[in-house]
């Protein structure tokens, strides 16, 4: 082993960077913000669009999340993990003037092969290639949509979060007011929410050129020089692994889509209809999947905490109990969606989503399973395996393609949520067999949580009455929660109790 002594070490401006504390607290606010404003801008999209439009934004913006980090060749996805060594060595300069310029040559190329054959990308994303004309507009916006991206992780990666927390919030409020107001006011459908998505990826990237003044001065007084080939042997496999990890989780995610647009019974307009009623179908039930998300990423640290004291035993508790929890609270938010449901299609949407209505309760357990998938991957994250997360959605992502050549043809939409289900409950039953086999202490109560969702399939009152049943049985017995748990929960309760009372008890004396 040799330890490289002659490189020199800047000192880290801590005044500069974000607590952690500080930065999740700010995060998590905006985050909140962020999703209701996405929420009511689907809802908006919906009613302003036909379901044909619709369908072509949603396919229009699934390529953009699958090939921004693509063209780039995941090299800002390696940012996080690698400019903190370059920075503390002094060679920070180096390390972006190489991954800037590499960067900017890739998107380059890209664009213009993209551009050159036009109408073969509008055949691959829309299945029609007279749609050309908007995969070029695609392609601008791409750019747009990329530079945010590198942007946004190096920030990240320079723990300048608050700067990206505010600016990601001001693009997606720029989104929803620009994109609603060129639906109100023109006769562009999918091509404007496009350009708003663009001129908002642009602005959120331009917002960020303060802090990224900063950089520029820590980087041009850091003088190292590193050679390129040592910079490229190093950067360029975790990039090529961020790469796969990225195309794979994004082609789970927008698989179902394009197999409509290319191998459902219905073609052209009619097919980015079906597109548009799926779309209608999970703009409430991804909400689920954006609170998983944030609870994995809230519990993460305290796993890390406990697997770093090699406390496995404690890993698993507390992963068990978020598992569970998180199975009963969407099922339970699951089926009060699925009873408000008619309200949200007939009246606000006045019926024009049916279709998206009918396939909502296997929407809802799809990304349900997903989001379990998501809690249950930070097993695979402490014991760093991460490739073994990737591989359960690569199998997912099988199945589901599998699956969709043989449903999609004879049911259409149901049949393309269908294998979308099943290929979650694949990928998710894969993630908890791989963190079995790593040393993850799941017990049946574990296991009967990871089906329960599929009691949203039933309707909303069936599934009602068995997330009630499983809540009464659970309190007598320990199939579902154990002792242990019990009385954790029990104690968490009574805390918050405890704050309850003494809160009602000073505004009481306070109010005489």
């Amino acid at each position: 082993m040799s330890i490289v002594t002659e490189e020199p070490r800047l000192h880290v401006d801590q005044t500069k960077a974000d607590s952690l504390a500080t930065s999740l607290l700010f995060l998590l606010a905006l985050t909140v913000a962020q999703r209701f404003i996405g929420f009511l801008r689907n809802i908006l999209f919906c009613g302003f669009m036909q379901d044909d439009e619709l369908g072509r934004w949603s396919l229009a913006f699934s390529f953009l999340v699958l090939a921004s980090p693509l063209v780039v060749l995941g090299l800002p996805g390696s940012f996080g993990r690698y400019v903190e060594r370059y920075r503390q060595r002094g060679q920070l300069r180096s390390f972006l003037a190489y991954t800037t310029a590499a960067s900017l040559l890739c998107v380059a190329v890209a664009s213009a092969a993209i551009m050159a054959t036009a109408r073969t990308w509008a055949w691959l994303v829309f299945g029609d290639a007279t749609l050309a004309p908007l995969v070029t507009l695609l392609t601008v916006t791409l750019v747009a949509v990329t530079a945010s991206n590198f942007v946004t992780e190096l920030l990240t990666a320079l723990r300048r979060v608050r700067a990206v927390s505010v600016m990601q919030f001001v693009g997606s409020v720029t989104f929803a007011v620009l994109a609603v107001t060129l639906l109100a006011v023109t006769p562009l459908r999918e091509e404007a929410v496009i350009i708003a998505f663009g001129v908002s990826s642009l602005i959120a990237a331009l917002g960020m050129i303060g802090p990224l003044r900063w950089v520029r001065r820590e980087a041009t007084a850091s003088g190292s020089l590193m050679p390129r080939g040592q910079l490229w042997r190093k950067l360029l496999p975790f990039a090529a692994w961020v790469w796969v990890i990225n195309l794979t989780a994004n082609l789970f995610d927008a698989a179902d889509r394009f197999m409509i647009v290319h191998f459902a019974k219905e073609t052209g307009a009619t097919a980015e209809s079906l597109v548009g009623q799926y779309h209608a179908s999970y703009v409430v039930p991804y909400l689920l999947v954006g609170v998983a998300g944030t609870v994995a990423a809230a519990i993460l640290p305290y796993l890390s905490h406990d697997w770093e004291a090699g406390d496995y035993a404690g890993v698993s508790r507390r992963l068990r109990l978020s598992f569970k929890l998180g199975s009963l609270g969407m099922t339970g938010v699951g089926a009060a969606i699925l009873v408000g449901s008619p309200i949200l299609f007939t009246w606000i949407l006045r019926g024009r989503y049916d279709q998206g209505l009918s396939v909502l309760p296997w929407t809802l357990t799809y990304c349900a399973w997903f989001s379990l998938t998501i809690i249950a991957q930070n097993y695979l994250w402490c014991a760093e395996k991460a490739r073994l997360g990737s591989l359960a959605l690569a199998i997912g992502l099988a199945t589901n393609i599998g699956l969709n050549f043989v449903l999609l043809p004879r049911f259409g939409l149901l049949g393309a949520v269908l294998a979308t289900a099943m290929a979650n409950a694949v990928a998710l039953t894969m993630v908890l067999y791989f963190s079995r086999r790593l040393g993850l202490a799941a017990d049946r109560g574990m296991l009967a949580c990871a089906a329960l969702p599929l009691a949203l399939a039933t309707g909303p009152y069936p599934a009602a009455a068995i997330l009630l049943s499983v809540a009464a049985l659970a309190s007598r017995g320990s199939w579902l929660f154990d002792e242990g748990e019990k009385r954790e929960l029990a104690a968490v309760a009574g805390r918050y109790w405890s704050r309850v009372r003494a809160l009602v008890t000073s505004r009481r004396m306070a109010s005489t």
